[in-house]
């Protein structure tokens, strides 16, 4: 039972209804005539609906959910939610066929994996050893998709289904993982709730991105070290899933050694414990063996792309984490009240844990995109710390519910706007339709240059040419351009890769005829890669006399060296 006194109930369900109607009214009047307060008024809406019903229930003496339960009410939230996403907001018909893409940092590790099923290595282009991903277990497992009967078209989706599998998997791991923090049923059931409904989880994995399974295997791991640092009985399965964290994301490393840094001690006293974690380590160290073995670095190319050589890293990453610190400061806040007044180390621990992984994120310069991939795996364990730690403060039951829903409702939720992600966007469209057209319409060995390294590259079968340097070491060495602070896009040298590489084909970023107003504007700061390539004297020489495809949404230019 989540209330216990009739009045606190009566009050919850007047409250929650009259909040219910507030909402109502805020999202039909205001949000009309200023759509910014839309999102603000969903939220006010849902936080009635959900106070209200938890009220209800709790009134109407519902017996208390058990674990199964909560795992199929999750299960059918990622179905009916996450599943229609993968299959409309990634897909379209084109040439009598549908197509399915990822988001396009994927489709690079895409091209990977289908460069190893063929036979040519774990490599960008055939004979180029340079390690242009991060996700080498994701990388692996996208190989073997390769290898399936499965046709171009519909590897993307082999790869979707298998994050919404992961995503069910780690339903019940949550569900345990809550429970060993000490958190009831009914904060169970909330925790898993503020899962399913996080837009950020179900936009990374839908787009087909390694956080599906990066989370899944964090979330267990942690379980399973809370549980066996309560119980001092380590299993070796345990050391072998913090080591596949690390194998999934070469960053995860760090997540690997706070996962060990619980584990070891609780249960350093037994001689077996460090068998386990060291043979397991040798399993983390093979993969560096091998990283250095094969592409001549410890440390993989986008690495330096990110980070090396850049004095503004700090501010960069540091506005990254204030940004994600804005969209779960109330989570946060709950989940460092609950660790102190719980005085339970494990909680502690964890809060200090997702404390040492944020500074990480500083010093590693953030993430050029939205939606905080880089803190994924750990959002369900903050989440659930959270929510545990208001369970355990010294207040009045109202007051614990209406902080839990207030937890709740304060997520990044799929609402509003969920309707816009069943809809594929028009630019991944538009480059399906620039890679099929160099497919259909170039030689076999043409070389095709362009900034967006994901889906043209995949889908055209030609040989690439990254101009922002993922796949390429001497751009990741360089200093970023002047003012540039997005990560992965502040460093290029037109002049270097049209010269070195003298591709046949150059795919820009802007379309036919030029703005030249706009590529003025968007040739400094953060958007430079765009505009600069249209005023660069070596691609104004070569290739811009020269243009093909003048109907797409971004011009493709022939490139005539002789």
């Amino acid at each position: 039972m989540l209330l216990s006194r009739p009045i606190n109930q009566r009050l919850l369900v007047f409250t929650g209804l009259y909040v219910t109607g507030f909402g109502l009214l805020f999202v039909a009047v205001l949000s009309a005539t200023y759509p910014v307060f839309t999102t603000l008024g969903v939220k006010i809406l849902l936080g009635g609906i959900l106070l209200s019903v938890i009220s209800l229930l709790a009134t109407r003496s519902v017996p208390s959910v058990d674990h199964k339960t909560i795992v199929i009410g999750g299960t059918v939230a990622i179905l009916v939610l996450w599943l229609p996403v993968a299959l409309f907001g990634y897909s379209t018909e084109m040439r009598g066929e549908r197509y399915w893409w990822l988001g396009d940092d994927a489709m690079i590790s895409m091209r990977y994996a289908r460069q190893l099923a063929a036979g040519n290595g774990l490599v960008w282009n055939p004979g180029e050893r340079v390690e242009g991903y991060t996700n080498f277990l994701w990388t692996l497992y996208m190989a073997l998709i390769h290898r399936l009967p499965i046709p171009l078209s519909k590897t993307s989706l082999a790869v979707m289904l298998t994050n919404i599998v992961l995503a069910v998997a780690t339903v019940p791991a949550l569900v345990r993982l809550t429970r060993a923090l000490g958190g009831s049923m009914t904060v169970t059931a909330l925790v898993v709730a503020g899962f399913v409904l996080n837009r950020n989880e179900m936009y990374w994995a839908t787009a087909g991105f390694e956080t599906a399974l990066l989370t899944l295997l964090f979330v267990f791991a942690a379980y399973r070290v809370t549980e066996e640092a309560r119980t001092h009985t380590p299993k070796p399965l345990t050391a072998f899933v913090i080591a596949a964290v690390a194998l999934v994301r070469a960053d995860a490393l760090l997540l690997s050694g706070l996962l060990y840094g619980l584990w070891l001690p609780a249960n350093g006293r037994q001689k077996r414990v460090w068998l386990y974690a060291i043979l397991s380590l040798l399993v983390v160290a093979a993969s560096l063996v091998f990283r250095y073995a094969y592409y001549g670095d410890w440390l993989p190319n986008t690495a330096y792309l990110k980070t090396y050589n850049w004095d503004n890293r700090y501010e960069s990453g540091l506005r990254y984490l204030l940004s994600f610190m804005g969209q779960y400061g109330v989570v946060i806040a709950c989940a460092g009240v609950g660790a102190w007044v719980s005085r339970r180390t494990a909680n502690r621990y964890w809060l200090l844990t997702l404390a040492v992984f944020a500074g990480y994120v500083v010093y590693a310069g953030g993430d050029v995109f939205e939606e905080f991939r880089f803190f994924l795996p750990v959002i369900p364990v903050l989440v659930a710390l959270a929510l545990v730690g208001i369970q355990h403060l010294q207040q009045s039951t109202t007051i614990k519910t209406g902080l839990s829903i207030l937890c709740l409702v304060s997520l990044p939720l799929l609402v509003p706007g969920y309707s816009d992600l069943l809809s594929p966007r028009n630019a991944e469209i538009g480059n399906l339709d620039i890679a099929l057209r160099l497919r259909e319409q170039t030689p076999a060995t043409s070389r095709i240059a362009d900034t967006w390294a994901g889906v043209v590259p995949y889908f055209s079968e030609r040989y690439a040419i990254d101009l922002l340097g993922k796949a390429d070491a001497y751009i990741a060495h360089l200093k970023p351009f002047p003012g540039a602070m997005a990560p992965g896009h502040n460093k290029f040298d037109y002049t270097y890769s049209l010269t070195t590489y003298h591709p046949d084909y150059v795919v820009s970023f802007f379309s036919l005829p030029p703005d030249e107003d706009f590529l003025h504007r968007t040739s400094w700061g953060d958007a430079a890669f765009r505009g600069q390539l249209y005023f660069n004297d070596t691609f104004r020489e070569y290739c811009l006399p020269h243009p093909v495809f003048p109907g797409t949404w971004r011009a493709v230019f022939r490139c005539q060296w002789e």
